[in-house]
């Protein structure tokens, strides 16, 4: 449900990314991104919290799946996943360190363009995403239309 970067969390990659989306229908409550408004300003603390606990898992990717992570003390202190619906043509950009997801279920189409801005590291050539493709490679998909 749930993701936030571990490599963020360690001080290292994905801090020049900026995620985002932009919506193609109404959303509403109980279909759309939910997030902790503010976690910016607390996953250091926070991921120290979790670390103490001894209990963190990592898919391959780099990402922590935080379902089983944030802890009903941890709302207490940090906060809840909270709606936030996007109008039609909405745009909605967020920050790689907010804990985010989305609702369970929704009873109504969900359609989204999610587009995912990164930072190019002194290279030139590598992304600030660990794992990701070159930029030479992703330059080839957009221009020859590859997926």
């Amino acid at each position: 449900m749930t993701d936030v970067s571990f490599e963020y969390q360690q001080g290292k990659k994905v801090i020049n990314m900026i995620q985002g989306s932009m919506s193609l229908d109404d959303e509403e409550d109980d279909g759309c991104t939910v997030l902790i408004k503010g976690f910016h300003r607390h996953i250091y603390s926070w991921w120290e919290r979790v670390l103490q606990r001894g209990v963190t898992r990592h898919t391959k990717a780099g990402n922590t799946n935080v379902k089983n992570l944030y802890r009903p003390d941890d709302q207490i202190q940090y906060g809840k996943l909270e709606p936030t619906p996007c109008p039609r043509g909405g745009i909605r950009l967020s920050r790689a360190e907010l804990i985010h997801g989305s609702t369970t279920k929704g009873l109504r189409p969900r359609r989204l363009i999610f587009p995912w801005f990164t930072g190019i590291q002194e290279d030139g050539e590598t992304l600030d995403m660990a794992g990701a493709e070159t930029w030479s490679q992703i330059s080839t998909y957009h221009r020859d239309m590859e997926g």
